[in-house]
């Protein structure tokens, strides 16, 4: 569901919604589930098959580092979808305020 005019999309908006690791995700999810909540994060939790995917939202006013830590599989070669860039052992990435990044990683790591 998106609340859009679909004919009236940007390209930028076009793009985020047709990533083909995203629809993956959507399609093939077996298992989702609310890891971790905080005050100012939840971070969401999903498998398939094949991936285990994680979303960290930030709900608060501010930008916060996302907690990487409190996630309980190792992330170094996941890829952050939105951006495309694949994760570095002990690298942060910062969500501004009500951002997201979201995850993915194979099921084996």
């Amino acid at each position: 569901m998106i609340g859009a005019e679909l004919t009236k999309l940007d390209a930028d908006t076009m793009e985020l919604l047709t990533k083909e690791p995203l629809y993956r995700m959507l399609k093939e999810v077996t298992a989702s589930e609310e890891a971790v909540k905080e005050d100012d994060y939840i971070i969401w939790k999903a498998e398939s098959e094949a991936k285990k995917y994680y979303a960290v939202f930030n709900i608060s006013n501010d930008t916060i580092t996302a907690p990487l830590d409190r996630i309980e599989d190792k992330l170094d070669g996941a890829l952050e979808i939105w951006s495309w860039k694949t994760v570095k052992k002990d690298e942060s990435f910062e969500i501004p305020p009500h951002g997201v990044i979201l995850l993915s990683m194979d099921q084996d790591k």
